[in-house]
């Protein structure tokens, strides 16, 4: 899988298949995203296999305004199948998680079964604040057995106070029903690695903003 931007300015998605370990491939690469050739950059996508399907996610600056989403899709013999979805659907603060509404980024893939598990990077908690110093956030959302992702609602992993600290390199596994979660944190001031575990489909409880504004304050 790859980037490219064979329909012009604007980057899209492909991928390629290979039944036979690598001998011989599709005769054309299959374009991933559903929408318009080029309509907005698609990038950096990332994907894991299990027998012949393919799950896959990528970031993708579709809507009007500036923002990047996080788009997953799932791939049978190397054909698209089910509709391409939106998976940073929720809020911060209040401020509803709106397509385009902030930069979610870096997206992670992995799986467990019949559990699919992505994860990413999401700058909605300085959206809501109106900064603009690379802080994000780490959410995910999942799909079990099968079941459509949670189309109302994705989950925290991280319990810092929202837009107030970096978050980068981060790593996932899925065990059995066990989600775990592997990223390099800010929050102390220098770069240190934080680690959490949740059953799939829990979330971490970060303090409110009006918690820290209030230790500041004293």
């Amino acid at each position: 899988m790859w980037h490219d931007t064979r329909n012009g300015e604007g980057r899209d998605i492909y991928m390629n298949y290979s039944s036979d370990a690598g001998d011989s491939w599709l005769g054309a690469a299959q374009r991933v995203e559903g929408d318009a050739p080029a309509a907005g950059n698609s990038l950096f996508p990332t994907c894991a296999a299990e027998g012949s399907t393919l799950h896959t996610a990528w970031y993708d600056q579709r809507s009007d305004t500036q923002g990047t989403d996080i788009y997953y899709r799932k791939a049978n013999n190397g054909l698209m199948t089910d509709d391409e979805v939106r998976l940073d659907v929720g809020s911060a603060d209040g401020f509803a998680s709106t397509e385009g509404y902030a930069n979610s980024r870096n997206p992670q893939v992995a799986l467990a079964g019949s559990t699919v598990v992505v994860a990413w990077q999401d700058g909605r908690g300085e959206a809501s604040l109106g900064t603009d110093n690379g802080y994000e956030e780490l959410y995910y959302n999942f799909s079990k057995a099968g079941a459509p992702f949670d189309a109302d609602q994705d989950y925290r992993i991280d319990s810092m106070y929202e837009g107030k600290s970096y978050k980068v390199d981060l790593n996932i596994a899925v065990i059995g029903d066990a989600f775990y979660a592997a990223w390099t944190d800010g929050r102390d001031g220098t770069s240190n690695i934080y680690f959490a575990t949740y059953q799939v489909g829990e979330e971490s409880n970060p303090p409110p903003l009006s918690a820290l504004e209030d230790a500041q304050n004293q």
